[in-house]
């Protein structure tokens, strides 16, 4: 269990980790961490739907035949949001969520995506330090975003494309409930 190891002992040996496209015979153990990971969890249902739809791309890792974790990301224009990130407890602090990570942007960037976002909450520091450390920045705020508790996120963004033409992360739409820092 890597969440209890020092940090020289976290990561999972690549060979042992199979980042695979998420299938229907996945929803039962991607709904069990998603239950276990968040306060308002998604439905198995919700899943299933995404698997059906051509913007989104669903990504498990699998280790030694069981679902360690998963990412869901959509598109919209040549923007991708990262939908949901999550790993088994058990698994965290591994290199999972990094591996899972990696799968996403580089999945966003395959399909013309210029600019990647996400929301995370304010309190989760080890998620953020996670983001930031693949070049995401905070680009803003949404107020009260989470339930169960009430918390506020901070969207993040990762530029895709060189920096002489990137355009910049601002609010999304006429006052939007995203506020710049």
């Amino acid at each position: 269990m890597c969440a209890t190891r020092a940090r020289e002992l976290d990561a999972v040996p690549p060979a042992e980790l199979a980042l695979r496209n998420m299938e229907r015979r996945d929803l039962d153990q991607v709904a069990a961490i998603e239950r276990l990971s968040f306060s308002c969890p998604w439905s198995r249902e919700s899943f299933r739907r995404l698997l059906d739809r051509a913007d989104a791309d669903l990504c498990v890792a699998e280790l030694r035949g069981a679902v360690a974790g998963y990412a869901v990301l959509w598109y919209a224009g040549d923007e991708a949001e990262l939908g949901n990130l999550a790993v088994e407890e058990r698994h965290r602090r591994c290199g999972v969520g990094g591996r899972l990570l990696d799968w996403a942007i580089e999945r966003a960037r395959a399909r013309g995506s210029r600019r990647f976002f996400l929301e995370v909450r304010a309190s989760n520091r080890d998620a953020q330090a996670l983001y930031r450390s693949r070049g995401f920045f905070v680009a803003g705020v949404r107020a009260r975003y989470y339930r169960r508790p009430v918390e506020d996120a901070q969207v993040m963004c990762l530029h895709l494309t060189p920096p002489g033409r990137q355009a910049g992360c601002a609010p999304r739409g006429p006052g939007g409930s995203l506020t710049t820092l």
